[in-house]
């Protein structure tokens, strides 16, 4: 099916809270936002600028407010995922600024101005990118990077190539390559996707990162996550995705941003003023915090 057809339909049937607790996969959403909690809560800093590329139906939305995040971009080629982003966000009391776009990535020719994102938010959508890595894949990516600001992350989530050619088909999901297309094939999730998907290697994802100035600097499988609540079948589906965090190169010949006070940095009230003192007491500032130590296993892949 057409993922922007497939994602109009499921846009159209938000499950309320009793009705989200008796789907099939609920183990494996309640796993997944977890995962994408803690990669946001790793690289998105208070008062970052956060572009969400391919946002969907705005299920990070609170995950932002938590992070006391400044701005919020959210971009997705379904139009009907989008209304729902903004009723989300309308009928929340979310404090960040929330602005949206229906567009195809594959197309736009800009995501942001250059240089205005902190963090590039990408999660479960990029191997549709992926058609033609070194064209499709490079579009994209080229625009993630132009828009990032020097120090700033790409956080992607997606499948691991390896596993999905060697996955075993179960009653949540099932797999089927495409014979006509090397790189390509069907995914179906139980009540959640139903789409033509294509393959995103590791070096080619590193790769076309690199010459675009974004460095790896984590890698992790989920396979190796611990998680007691899931089931084999839904740990079976879990362990095929992988996240990635790439940090962009600072260009040495530009000058150093201006410093700017405090008060336009923070929000300015006595607790939260306190905080940022404790935190800036440790590093100059929060987009030049020491890239993590973790290091990916390639011997994994």
């Amino acid at each position: 099916m057409n993922p922007v057809v497939h994602y109009d339909q499921i846009s159209n049937h938000c499950y309320t809270v009793k009705k989200r607790v008796h789907l099939s996969t609920i183990n494996l959403r309640n796993f997944n936002n977890a995962r994408k909690r803690e990669l946001l809560t790793r690289y998105a800093w208070p008062q970052s600028r956060i572009l969400d590329l391919c946002g969907g139906k705005g299920g990070d939305l609170h995950k932002y407010e938590s992070l006391n995040v400044k701005s919020v971009r959210h971009i997705d080629i379904s139009s009907a995922s989008v209304d729902e982003a903004n009723r989300r966000f309308n009928h929340s009391n979310l404090r960040f600024e929330f602005e949206t776009e229906v567009g195809n990535i594959l197309e736009m020719q800009e995501y942001a101005p250059p240089q205005s994102i902190d963090v590039v938010s990408c999660q479960f959508a990029i191997h549709y990118a992926f058609e033609f890595p070194y064209v499709t894949g490079w579009h994209v990516i080229e625009r993630v990077a132009k828009c990032l600001r020097p120090r700033g992350m790409f956080l992607v989530t997606t499948p691991n190539h390896q596993k999905i050619s060697r996955f075993r088909n179960n009653r949540l999901c099932r797999i089927k390559p495409l014979r006509n297309k090397e790189n390509a094939y069907t995914f179906w999730l139980d009540g959640a996707v139903d789409a033509i998907e294509f393959y995103v290697p590791f070096h080619s994802m590193v790769d076309l990162c690199k010459k675009c100035g974004l460095v790896l600097v984590n890698y992790r499988d989920y396979s190796e996550v611990e998680d007691k609540s899931l089931r084999w079948e839904e740990r079976a589906v879990a362990s095929l995705y992988c996240e990635y965090a790439f940090q962009k190169q600072v260009d040495e010949s530009q000058p150093p941003p201006p410093q700017k006070p405090l008060s336009e940095v923070f929000d300015v009230n006595k607790i939260w003023l306190h905080y940022s003192f404790l935190l800036l007491k440790n590093i100059s500032s929060p987009m030049s915090a020491p890239i993590p130590t973790t290091q990916y296993k390639i011997g994994s892949l």
